[in-house]
């Protein structure tokens, strides 16, 4: 509704922008309508169901769904501003932000600073009404979204991952708080680790070195961001070329979804198809081309053939496949084609 607001301020003409509220239902409806096209942002489940339902119609989509986002923090990364970023990453908006950091690789010569810093930070978070400017982190937005956050710890407790903090709803708040939570001792199995979360825990593990980092960074059906944190600005942009996401970040996380001008969406599970930039206005334009021939009345390769025709026209077109010289040469083969076709 601010958006309309915002669009009718500027003086959009009434009914180009239009809003429809409801559930799935309205969604369905629309998918199922002759729409020209359809952006999409939502899970990776849903995405999958709407495009099966788009092919019936052959309606273009654009697909923007879930992300298992990586950080990856190398040897000569910045612990404090690292640190800082990784905390911010994974709780603001308690997780659930679609890029938010989900998986935390950390270089195994520096972990155990690095986790005593998140720690600090974290432990110092302060959670509740998110309407109170003093409160850094609110509630998840469903029950259902509140059991997934609670599996998907649960399931890394019982197999015997450290909980350093958080790993349990908060006692102490009304409706579906879950506390920051901060585990090691996780691997690529595990569900916090595999499945998107969506909500605020934060799995951190190590690496030995790059090529080990990036295997794992692009070892999840999902490439929407990632991170990687470093002082050498030159290798974290190496290796950002190596990671299968949508956008790479170099010493910062989350927030480019909020810079219009730069592309977003993702690789994989994630979708496919951009918003934003100049690429998010070319997927709502459709090409449409117009060919007007002003030089000639009568082309040289329509009817009719003639033998003499056929031959020019290959030695025509031997002499101007090869070089500027050559083509030269080929030159009086074109224009003896003109004439034929002329007369």
């Amino acid at each position: 509704m601010k958006i309309a607001e915002m669009f009718t301020n500027a003086g959009l003409p009434e009914g180009v922008f239009q809003i429809l509220h409801g559930n799935a239902e309205v969604g369905n409806a629309l998918v199922e309508s002759s729409i020209d096209k359809l952006l999409f942002t939502g899970s990776a489940a849903v995405g999958r169901q709407i495009m099966a339902k788009c092919a019936q119609r052959l309606t273009p989509l654009v697909l923007e769904l879930g992300g298992k986002d990586p950080m990856i923090v190398r040897h000569d990364a910045d612990l404090d501003h690292a640190s800082s970023g990784a905390v911010w990453g994974a709780f603001t908006n308690s997780g659930q932000c679609c890029a938010s950091v989900e998986r935390v690789y950390v270089h195994n010569s520096i972990f155990d600073k690095f986790l005593d810093l998140v720690l600090k930070k974290t432990k110092k978070l302060k959670q509740g009404n998110g309407l109170d400017p003093t409160v850094d982190i609110g509630p998840l937005t469903t029950l259902a979204q509140l059991q997934i956050v609670e599996e998907h710890v649960n399931d890394a407790k019982n197999r015997g991952a450290v909980i350093h903090c958080g790993g349990k709803r908060n006692s102490e708040l009304k409706g579906y708080f879950y506390l920051p939570t901060v585990l090691t001792g996780v691997d690529h199995s595990f569900k916090c680790v595999r499945e998107e979360t969506f909500g605020p825990i934060m799995p951190i593990m190590t690496f030995t070195d790059d090529y080990q980092a990036i295997h794992l960074a692009n070892d999840t059906p999902y490439g929407l961001t990632a991170s990687i944190w470093t002082q050498n600005i030159n290798e974290g942009k190496k290796m950002a070329m190596e990671i299968r996401a949508g956008t790479v970040m170099i010493n910062d996380c989350v927030f480019t979804h909020a810079l219009s001008q730069t592309p977003w969406g993702g690789r994989k599970a994630s979708g496919f198809g951009r918003t934003h930039s100049r690429f998010g206005l070319q997927e709502l334009v459709t090409i449409h081309h117009l060919h007007t021939n002003k030089l000639i009345k009568k082309d040289i390769w329509w009817y009719p053939y003639s033998a003499g025709f056929i031959r020019n026209f290959v030695r025509f077109t031997k002499r101007f496949t090869d070089g500027y010289f050559t083509k030269l040469f080929a030159l009086p083969s074109f224009f003896r084609l003109f004439k034929m076709k002329k007369n």
